[in-house]
C-alpha cells in the first residue's frame, strides 16, 4: 500500500511541476545565486528554474512509476546539478561512500554532458544516495585528484526517496573555445530494487538526435595559467635483504589547446597488475592495464580495435614517457606519445581522429619502434559510417619490419546494436608478415569471415528479470587456401534478480588439424548484489587435441561497512592439474585511508602483499607496502612510498 501511495504522490508532484518543466532544452542564462551543496534542494535556484522529468524505462519505453526530476544551471566557475529521485525509502540501495569508485550495485544517477555538441565528447558524473561519486572526463584522466579534478557532491535520503547536488568546476573539463554553444545533455538513473534503467531522453538505441540540447550555453574563458603540475615520488625499503631506493616524477602542463603529460622513471613496481586465468589458448592473451600514465588522455591514442598497433602491456618499464594531445576543434583530436629506454628502445605513436559529422568517423595512427638491431614501423586507417543504429566500417593496417619485411591486415564489416538485439558481420585478412611489435594481433596468415547475433530481453512479468542469448560463428583459411579455423558458439544468460543468475554455453571449433568442443554452465547467487554473492562454474571439452575440465568458484562478502572480502579459485586439468586461488581484502577506513591485501596461489607457488595507503584525495599520498604485488613468488619486501604534489607557475 505504501508503494502505491508513494507512486501516486510522485505523479501528482510531477503534474504540479509540469508548468516549469522543459522537454528538450535547458535555460541558457548563468545564475548569480549559486546553491549551497548540501544535498537538500531548498536553494532558490532550484525552486525557480525549469526542470527535467518524465523519465522512461529502457525496455518498455514508457514513463516509469518511480520518477526522477533534475535541474542543471551554471555560472562562471561551476556547473550545478540538482536531482530528486522518488522511491520508497526501504527500496533504496547504497553502500559506497567514497569518491571516484565503481557504483555498480548501488542506486545511482548519472549526468552526461557534451559541451562540443557532437555526441562524441561526453563527460559523465554519477552519484549514489550516500554521496559517493564516479566521474569520467572526456578523453580520459588519471585518478589523482590534482589532475582529474574534484567535484563537490552531497546526497540526502528522506521520506520521498533521495536528493543530491553536484558542483562541477569548469576547469576540470576539456572545453571548446569560449562563447555561446549548444551542448548535449542526458540524465540516466539505475533503480537497484528491480534492476531497471530509466532516462530523461530516449538514447538507449544510440540515437544521437534524441539528446537534450542546452542551447545558448555561454562557455567561460579558460584560464591560460602558465604552470606545470608535478607529482614527484620516492620510495625506500628493503627486499630480500637488499636495500631499495628509487624516485621519479610525473608532470602535466597545458600550452594553448595542447596538454602535455610526462613521466620520468615511472614507478610501475608497486602497481598491482591483472592476473590471467589458467585456460588454454592458441594465441597470446594480455592482462588488463591499470597504470595511471596510460589512463591520462587515453582516448587520444587509439590505434585499432582487437588488432591494434599499440598495447601498453608491451612496455613493462621505461625511463621517460611523454604524451602531447589536443582537440584541434569540435570534431578533431590528435595525440603523440613517446616512450624511451635510454640506449635500448624508443617508441613513438601518433594518432589523428576526425568526426566530420555525426555519421562519419576517420581514424589514422602510425607507430615507430627502434631497438638495437631492429626497426618496426606501422600504420592504421579506419573509416566508419553510421546508418541509424548500424555502423559500417573498414580498417587497414600496414607494418614494415626489419625482420619480417612488409605485412598487411584488412578488415571490413558492420555491427548493429540496440536495446533488444545486436548483429555483426566482418571479413578480414591478415598476412603472415604482419608484425605490430608494440601492439597486438592474436593470429597471422589467415583470411576469413565471422558473424554474431545477440538478443537481450527484459520480461515485463515473472521471476526472470533479464535474459540474453546469442550465437557466433567464424570460418577462416590460410592465405594459400588451406583450411585454418572454424567455430560455432552459443550461450544463454538469465538474471533472476535477488534469486540467482544462470549461464550456459555450447560450442565446437577446429584449429588446423584439431577438432575442439566445449560446454559450460554456471550459477551466481544472488544476481543483483555485487558485494555479497557466491557462484560456481563448470566447463569441459576438448581443445588442442586433449580433453580438459575447469571448475571455478567465487565468494564475495561485505561483513561490515566498507570492508570487502573476496575469494576465487580455478581448478584446471588438461595435460596436468593446475590450481589458482586468489584472495583479496580491502577496507576503506575513510575517504583517504585504506588497507588492502591480495594473496595468489598458483599450484605450489604463492605470492601476497599487504598495503596501507593515504591516497585518492588532494595533497600528499603515501603507501606502505609489505610484499611485492607483481612477483611470481612471495618476496620479503617492505616499501614506503611518498608522493607530494606541487605546482610551478611561470
Amino acid at each position: 500500500m505504501s508503494e502505491i501511495f508513494s507512486r501516486i504522490w510522485a505523479i501528482c508532484a510531477l503534474i504540479t511541476l509540469s508548468s516549469t518543466c522543459f522537454s528538450n532544452g535547458l535555460p541558457p542564462e548563468p545564475i548569480s545565486n549559486p546553491p549551497v551543496i548540501d544535498g537538500v534542494l531548498t536553494d532558490s535556484v532550484w525552486q525557480t528554474s525549469p526542470s527535467g522529468t518524465d523519465f522512461i524505462e529502457e525496455s518498455s519505453r514508457t514513463v516509469y512509476a518511480s520518477q526522477t526530476q533534475f535541474w542543471v544551471r551554471y555560472d562562471q566557475k561551476f556547473v550545478y546539478f540538482g536531482v530528486r529521485a522518488f522511491e520508497e525509502p526501504g527500496k533504496i540501495s547504497a553502500t559506497e561512500t567514497r569518491d571516484d569508485v565503481g557504483l555498480d550495485g548501488n542506486d545511482r544517477i548519472t549526468l552526461f554532458l557534451d559541451f562540443f555538441g557532437t555526441s562524441n565528447n561526453f563527460n559523465s558524473f554519477s552519484i549514489n544516495p550516500l554521496g559517493a561519486t564516479n566521474i569520467g572526463i572526456d578523453g580520459g584522466r588519471a585518478n589523482k585528484k590534482e589532475w582529474r579534478g574534484q567535484i563537490q557532491a552531497k546526497a540526502v535520503r528522506d521520506s520521498e526517496g533521495w536528493t543530491a547536488e553536484m558542483q562541477i568546476p569548469w576547469e576540470i573539463l576539456r572545453l571548446p573555445p569560449a562563447g555561446k554553444r549548444t551542448a548535449l545533455i542526458n540524465v540516466n538513473r539505475r533503480h537497484y530494487v528491480d534492476q531497471k534503467s530509466t532516462s530523461w531522453r530516449d538514447t538507449f538505441d544510440g540515437n544521437d538526435t534524441n539528446y537534450g540540447r542546452w542551447e545558448g550555453l555561454q562557455i567561460p574563458e579558460s584560464k591560460n595559467e602558465n604552470k606545470i603540475e608535478l607529482l614527484p615520488y620516492s620510495y625506500v625499503g628493503s627486499s630480500d635483504d637488499n636495500s631499495i631506493f628509487n624516485s621519479g616524477l610525473d608532470y602535466r602542463t597545458k600550452i594553448g589547446n595542447f596538454e602535455a603529460v610526462g613521466t620520468i622513471n615511472p614507478d610501475f613496481r608497486n602497481i598491482e597488475r591483472g592476473i590471467l586465468s589458467l585456460d588454454f589458448s592458441y594465441s597470446e592473451r594480455l592482462a588488463n592495464e591499470s597504470r595511471p600514465f596510460f589512463s591520462e588522455g587515453s582516448a587520444f591514442f587509439q590505434s585499432g580495435g582487437e588488432i591494434r598497433l599499440f598495447a601498453s602491456q608491451r612496455f613493462r618499464q621505461f625511463d621517460v614517457g611523454t604524451k602531447v594531445f589536443s582537440k584541434l576543434d569540435d570534431r578533431t583530436r590528435v595525440g603523440v606519445m613517446n616512450l624511451a629506454t635510454f640506449g635500448k628502445e624508443n617508441f613513438t605513436l601518433a594518432s589523428y581522429r576526425s568526426n566530420p559529422n555525426q555519421k562519419e568517423s576517420l581514424l589514422v595512427a602510425a607507430t615507430s619502434l627502434r631497438q638495437k638491431g631492429l626497426s618496426n614501423e606501422s600504420a592504421y586507417f579506419n573509416y566508419s559510417y553510421d546508418v541509424g543504429s548500424r555502423v559500417y566500417y573498414t580498417s587497414q593496417y600496414l607494418t614494415m619490419d626489419s625482420v619480417r619485411d612488409v605485412g598487411t591486415t584488412q578488415v571490413v564489416g558492420y555491427y548493429d546494436q540496440n536495446e533488444k538485439f545486436s548483429t555483426s558481420l566482418a571479413a578480414y585478412s591478415v598476412s603472415s608478415n604482419f608484425a605490430p611489435r608494440a601492439g597486438f594481433v592474436s593470429l597471422r596468415d589467415f583470411k576469413g569471415l565471422e558473424a554474431g547475433l545477440n538478443v537481450n530481453a527484459q520480461p515485463k512479468r515473472g521471476a526472470l528479470n533479464r535474459y540474453v542469448y546469442g550465437f557466433s560463428g567464424s570460418r577462416s583459411w590460410r592465405q594459400n587456401g588451406d583450411p585454418f579455423t572454424s567455430s560455432f558458439n552459443s550461450y544463454f544468460y538469465g538474471d533472476f534478480g535477488k534469486a540467482f543468475s544462470f549461464n550456459m554455453g555450447l560450442g565446437a571449433s577446429t584449429f588446423e588439424e584439431f577438432k575442439d568442443s566445449y560446454y559450460s554452465i554456471g550459477f551466481g547467487f544472488p544476481a543483483n548484489d555485487r558485494y555479497n554473492n557466491f557462484g560456481f562454474g563448470l566447463s569441459a571439452g576438448r581443445t588442442g587435441g586433449r580433453t580438459y575440465s575447469s571448475q571455478d568458484v567465487y565468494v564475495n562478502s561485505r561483513p561490515v561497512k566498507d570492508l570487502q572480502l573476496g575469494l576465487s579459485a580455478q581448478f584446471y586439468e588438461r595435460t596436468r592439474k593446475s590450481t589458482q586461488v586468489i584472495g583479496t581484502a580491502n577496507w576503506a577506513m575513510d575517504k583517504s585511508h585504506s588497507l588492502g591485501c591480495r594473496i595468489v596461489r598458483r599450484d605450489n607457488d604463492w605470492n601476497g602483499y599487504l598495503s596501507f595507503s593515504r591516497s585518492g584525495n588532494l595533497g600528499a599520498e603515501y603507501f606502505l607496502i609489505i610484499g611485492d604485488p607483481n612477483a611470481e613468488k612471495f618476496r620479503r619486501s617492505i616499501i614506503l612510498k611518498v608522493t607530494v604534489p606541487f605546482t610551478i607557475n611561470f
